[in-house]
């Protein structure tokens, strides 16, 4: 059914199928044989999915499963991991914004595992069935790495060595950083600035949202809001402050925008299946979005930062990249048409609680994610199989790009897929005043 290979005396790795390469493990195993027993685990197929399940002691504790709601010990919970954007994070979410398929059983068997797929996986940690860790990954073809020691610290260690060392920001970053949604114009940002200086509370840095931009088109500056921005920059630097700007990956469909035209030059967007350019709507209104599987698009993704360095600016956070969609063009369609029908009719006849779902239903539609196509080492992807990378690649992008500078700059990102660590740190996403958060 599958193929292993051992990595360590203490690490082994079960291959199912034929996996995309995620680039969360850095070196790529040999020396495979076939086998039809994984230890600690029983496997089971079915025609678009695998299960596999082991037994819980009374007392085991769980640990990982990062980004993810609940407490520290993770068993009693479902977590899903397929990235989402959802700022109504109530306590019995099953998904957040990133997707690291890593855990820890501590108890009477202790082992770690790490599942390296990019789409859907459902940990089911004892919830079900209280003495059952299930788990459903969405394909055939997956990595499922067995850290088989007693000794957490090693498998920590042995997972560090599969995926790499962590990414250490500039020592500015450490200090206290101000952000909220949102500041406006540079008017608002130096007047905050100049508050905390008055104040002499300690701060060294300011985020910068979306309004600093021309329309909330990416890598672009609005002159209205902040005229002169490289002086205004070098001003914020003087009073001891980096202004961090906010990046999206949507990209404003506008002729004679430069990023636009680059990406429709170059072949760097999403396609369709039917192989058109995807369309969803976003801040800037109906935008594409870029391949960031693709190497040719990172590249050139990664060199439209240097339009903010170039200025001055010396970190970054990555944001809207699970991704976000507020409506397909496709969804948005089908939702004019069904308001259209019901408001023709009758008060009596009219079914306007199906007009409210509908309209629901269209912001992160996973009937888009299964219409965006990528590709992939030169090969087309579904979106679902991959989703969990879009924002692990984005950023990738920028890293990849300055990874030989001589500066050290901030850069993390609201979605995350394991391996990121080695790039980028990463943010905990829209949050509000309740105490859940």
């Amino acid at each position: 059914m599958f193929k292993t290979t051992k990595i360590t005396n203490n690490t082994s790795l079960f291959r199912f199928g034929n996996p995309l390469k995620t680039g969360a493990v850095l070196t790529e195993p040999t020396g495979f044989s076939e086998t039809e027993k994984l230890n600690k685990f029983s496997v089971t197929a079915s025609d678009k999915k695998i299960i596999l399940t082991c037994t819980l002691s009374k007392n085991d504790k769980i640990f990982g499963l990062g980004e993810n709601l609940g407490g520290l010990n993770k068993r009693g919970r479902i977590y899903k991991m397929f990235a989402i954007d959802d700022p109504n994070q109530s306590p019995e979410r099953e998904n957040l914004y990133c997707s690291h398929p890593f855990l820890m059983v501590q108890g009477k068997t202790t082992f770690g595992v790490f599942i390296d797929f990019g789409g859907e996986i459902i940990f089911d940690v004892g919830f079900t069935t209280s003495d059952i860790l299930s788990i459903t990954v969405y394909s055939h073809n997956f990595d499922f790495y067995l850290f088989d020691t007693p000794d957490l610290k090693t498998i920590i260690k042995e997972y560090l060595n599969l995926t790499g060392a962590s990414y250490i920001p500039p020592k500015w970053a450490f200090g206290y950083q101000q952000s909220r949604w949102s500041y406006k114009n540079k008017e608002e940002v130096r007047e905050i600035a100049t508050k905390f200086r008055k104040m002499k509370i300690p701060c060294d840095s300011i985020y910068l949202d979306i309004d600093y931009m021309d329309n909330y088109k990416v890598f672009s500056v609005n002159e209205e809001r902040f005229p002169e921005f490289k002086k205004f920059v070098l001003e914020m630097k003087s009073l001891g402050f980096k202004l961090v700007p906010i990046i999206d990956p949507g990209v404003k469909i506008e002729e004679n925008y430069e990023i636009y035209d680059e990406g429709i030059t170059g072949n760097h967007f999403c396609k369709t299946k039917n192989g058109e350019n995807f369309v969803a709507a976003v801040w800037p209104g109906l935008t594409h979005f870029p391949d960031f599987l693709n190497e040719k698009t990172r590249n050139w993704w990664g060199q439209n930062y240097r339009k903010l360095t170039e200025l001055g600016i010396e970190g970054f956070w990555n944001d809207m990249n699970e991704p976000a969609i507020f409506y397909s063009k496709e969804k948005r369609d089908e939702a004019v048409q069904l308001m259209k029908a019901e408001c023709s009719k009758s008060n009596e006849e009219a079914d306007l609680f199906k007009v409210k779902g509908t309209l629901n239903m269209l912001q992160n539609n996973r009937d888009d994610f299964e219409n965006i196509i990528h590709t992939a080492d030169g090969e087309e992807v579904c979106h679902n199989d991959v989703h969990n990378l879009f924002g692990f690649n984005m950023t990738r992008a920028f890293a990849d790009e300055f990874e030989t500078s001589d500066k050290r700059f901030l850069i993390f990102s609201r979605s995350s897929y394991a391996g990121a660590h080695r790039f980028s740190g990463m943010w905990t996403g829209d949050n509000s005043s309740c105490w859940e958060h």
